[in-house]
């Protein structure tokens, strides 16, 4: 009976002594659950935050100085665009002047006087309105811009055709089938190509205005 008890009492002890947690035990188990909580914190906020409110490294301009940047062109741009749309009236020209006046000879004289005469005020026209910055935006001309100067550019090409097919082929119905013809054309296909070149990157020189 003696030994009963004690066998007893010792299993008692090594139950205790197995399953029982030490305060060593309690602090290792307190530390492990704190950091399991932690990283378990840490990937929930990494993976529920949203794309807007994750960490840019892009550096964006301020407003104010964003509204600041503007853009000139260049006069080697200016000439590219004078010389291309020469030759793509000059060829609309000569088919209108063959076509009324009957005559190759007549046609390629309209044609040559009007390439000569226009070419440079054409020049002289987009450096004016380079200096003009209404209908500018960030990066290219405004449709508004491309159509104003659509109209006026053929206001004054309508009058310069119209005199220089008046002396040369000498018939004013014949010089108002030119202007006529040219102007329904020339008019949209300008608005085309300004709409063409204001995609185009190359000749644009961007500055930025600082205020104080």
């Amino acid at each position: 009976m003696f030994r009963l008890c004690w066998l007893l009492i010792f299993a008692a002890s090594a139950h205790c002594y197995f399953h029982v947690p030490t305060p060593v035990s309690l602090r290792n188990q307190r530390f492990v659950s704190d950091r399991n909580f932690r990283n378990e914190r840490r990937k929930t906020s990494l993976f529920s935050a949203e794309p807007n409110e994750k960490r840019s490294t892009e550096y964006k301009l301020p407003v104010n100085l964003e509204k600041s940047v503007t853009y000139t062109e260049s006069t080697l741009r200016s000439l590219a665009k004078a010389v291309v749309w020469r030759i793509t009236a000059a060829i609309i020209t000569l088919i209108s002047s063959l076509t009324f006046s009957k005559s190759l000879a007549t046609a390629l004289s309209i044609v040559t006087s009007d390439f000569l005469t226009k070419s440079g005020f054409m020049f002289l026209g987009e450096r004016v309105w380079n200096k003009v910055s209404w209908g500018k935006g960030k990066k290219e001309d405004g449709m508004q811009r491309s159509l104003a100067k659509a109209l006026l550019w053929r206001l004054f090409a309508a009058g310069n055709t119209l005199i220089c097919g008046i002396f040369i082929a000498r018939d004013l119905s014949v010089a108002l089938k030119i202007v006529g013809s040219d102007t329904v054309f020339k008019t949209g296909l300008f608005y085309l190509n300004e709409r063409a070149w204001a995609r185009v990157e190359w000749g644009k020189e961007y500055q930025i205005d600082f205020f104080i």
